[in-house]
């Protein structure tokens, strides 16, 4: 199994598990993700959006998954005869959109799967496949290498999504480039400086409930609120967060990853005016 958390002083060399798996539900606008291992019978690796009850319920969608050619699977749950009883499905969370890809090594064999669920019918985007694609590659060279902080490192560095560390009182410690095209800041002017930095006034109450949440031992599932650049500018965002562990398990750090979500809102608002039409 991957290790599920890094020391402060190597979180910006490495992402864990639980990062994959919110850059996945990120990339793909999903409140829910799953990394599982194996052939045949696919075990959780970690998961973002359900509970420990419900996970086991939604290895059926992955063991499908695992079963299939190395291509994007769509599902529309609630209208697949072979998922339409599913737990997940009649009961909460009451999927009703999954779409998963299978990891695999450079020799095919298959080493577990790559997934998001929505409570609501929808679809891809073209980006978002291809997202999707780039994440479940990056993924399985992880695996296979055992290692992988090169291949990590490079979804950090290539993401257009702000992907950041602190300390467990907030200081910030590593920062991507999609940070510094998002916020302003460079690394040598954010680094070693509070949080507090991207935080309108209103939001700071927010920002301390997370760090309390991730201090002791929860992730921070995508949810959106806003932000402040450098220049001012308030953004609309979606923040997910999760802790960083030394190797002795203990709470040393968090990782944080934002999403510009303006140019999704602005579309949805779009639709409504014509819709109003």
């Amino acid at each position: 199994m991957m290790p599920q958390g890094q020391n402060a002083g190597t979180a910006q060399n490495a992402i864990a598990a639980d990062d994959f798996v919110m850059l996945t539900a990120g990339a793909c606008g999903a409140p829910i993700a799953v990394i599982s291992l194996g052939g045949e019978h696919q075990q959780l690796l970690t998961a973002i959006g359900l509970t420990a009850e419900q996970t086991h319920a939604a290895m059926a969608f992955c063991e499908y998954t695992a079963a299939q050619p190395p291509s994007i699977v769509l599902l529309e749950t609630a209208r697949d005869r072979r998922f339409h009883e599913n737990p997940l499905v009649v009961h909460k969370p009451h999927i009703a959109f999954y779409a998963g890809v299978l990891l695999s090594a450079a020799d095919g064999r298959v080493l577990g799967t790559l997934g998001v669920m929505d409570h609501r019918r929808r679809r891809l985007g073209k980006r978002q496949c291809k997202q999707l694609l780039a994440l479940a590659r990056r993924l399985s060279e992880r695996l296979e290498s055992d290692a992988g902080t090169g291949a990590a490192m490079g979804i950090v560095e290539a993401s257009e999504d702000a992907i950041f560390g602190l300390d467990i009182n907030g200081i910030i410690t590593s920062w991507n480039p999609g940070a510094a095209k998002m916020f302003g800041y460079s690394r040598a002017m954010i680094i070693g400086e509070s949080i507090g930095r991207l935080l309108p006034d209103d939001c700071r109450n927010e920002e301390a409930r997370i760090i309390d949440a991730i201090r002791s031992g929860q992730r921070i599932a995508p949810y959106e609120t806003v932000r402040r650049a450098r220049d001012g500018r308030l953004l609309e965002v979606s923040v997910a967060g999760a802790p960083i562990k030394d190797s002795a398990g203990q709470i040393v750090g968090a990782s944080r990853i934002i999403r510009d979500i303006r140019p999704m809102l602005e579309r949805a608002r779009q639709a409504e005016r014509l819709e109003r039409l």
